[in-house]
């Protein structure tokens, strides 16, 4: 098998000093006033020979990094896949190298993983999706020594942090089916759970409802206790049911995501009730299917585009030695997206109709 090629190797052939040739492959040849022409056959040469840096090689001799750890829980999440997937292009795009974990398998252990990549090391980390007190302390005596800047991590004080306002995404959903009309509408959001994400679009749904003159109360939450252990599609699908069962239909219902929201269409529709004629639907993510499925999804858009550029910029910002407004929180708000679903286009609004025989509805008008 042939050996990889080396720096020497190409010094050898270019007629070239090692320092000369590994001043212009770490693109320093500027600081050494090297020629033009000479940094031109030293790259020729080096692509001609198939040199390829040995990063992890260098990082372990010298101690310095170019790597970036990108760390979230992405798994089975496709909104948090997407978003960490933009945010380590960015990070490629700087021209930093990247290692990106995930901590579902690293559950219970997420801390541990985290001084792993220190130790690496790493020049740099972005975590998302978890924050627990200890990992907080950890980072804010890190914070001297490696930037770090935190993703939809929850409220918090004290570190880089950009954060979806998840209240503005609840009240969006539900402020747009007010105004179409609808009064009695049930979100998908357990009432008994104070984690952040839930207590905010709850926060942001309550506003909406208050506005209106409305009242919310347990009756206008629709949660499952095994929610965990469901599919999202499952879960919505589930909850339709459930919803039917007690009949007490809603005007309108608000899913968590748009996963969530396609299985609450499936099982209506296996009853015979029509989105939007007979329930109005709104969710949340805008993921690529929720346009392409039947009826089209109305949704609110979580902006994965603006929370990566925000996160990398502040991350390079640091990575630069600009520490000047450390512990600053940008908040990305979300984007309402109107389409079929939510019976926008609609100049009545149909309220929920009579049970027939068979467990179908008929639309009235």
């Amino acid at each position: 098998m042939k050996n990889q090629t080396t720096l020497k190797d190409i010094a050898r052939e270019c007629g070239l000093s090692l320092t000369t040739v590994s001043a212009i492959i770490r693109k320093q040849h500027a600081e050494y006033h090297i020629a033009k022409s000479t940094v031109e056959n030293v790259l020729k040469t080096a692509k001609k020979m198939g040199y390829r840096k040995n990063r992890m090689a260098r990082t372990l001799k010298t101690g310095v990094s170019d790597y970036v750890a990108v760390l979230g829980a992405a798994f089975g999440a496709p909104i948090q896949e997407l978003r960490q997937n933009l945010i380590a292009q960015r990070v490629l795009d700087l021209g930093y190298q990247v290692l990106v974990y995930d901590f579902h398998w690293f559950r219970g252990r997420e801390l541990e993983l985290i001084k792993d990549m220190v130790a690496f090391p790493v020049c740099g980390m972005i975590v998302s999706d978890t924050l627990s007190n200890e990992i907080s302390e950890y980072f804010k005596d890190l914070q001297d020594r490696i930037p770090v800047v935190l993703v939809d991590c929850g409220d918090i004080e004290g570190h880089d942090h950009v954060v979806l306002d998840r209240r503005k995404v609840a009240y969006l959903a539900a402020r747009r089916l007010l105004e179409l009309g609808h009064r009695k509408i049930i979100y998908n959001n357990y009432l008994g759970n104070d984690y952040w994400i839930l207590r905010w679009k709850r926060e942001g749904f309550t506003r909406a409802m208050h506005e209106f003159g409305l009242q919310v109360d347990k009756s206008s939450y629709v949660w499952l206790p095994d929610s965990n252990k469901l599919s999202a599609y499952q879960l919505g699908y589930n909850i339709a049911e459930k919803l039917i069962a007690d009949g007490a239909l809603p005007e309108a219902v608000i899913a968590q995501g748009d996963r969530t929201a396609i299985g609450l269409v499936k099982a209506f529709s296996k009853h015979g009730l029509r989105i939007p004629d007979d329930i109005a639907l709104m969710s949340s993510e805008n993921l690529p299917q929720s346009a392409y499925h039947s009826p089209e999804l109305s949704t609110v858009d979580f902006r994965t585009d603006e929370v990566a550029e925000a996160t990398v910029a502040i991350l390079r910002k640091r990575l630069s030695g600009d520490f000047e407004d450390i512990g600053k929180t940008v908040k990305i708000d979300p984007l309402l997206v109107i389409r079929e679903s939510c019976g926008a286009s609609r100049s009545v609004v149909h309220k929920p109709g009579k049970k027939k025989k068979g467990g179908c509805y008929e639309r009235s008008g």
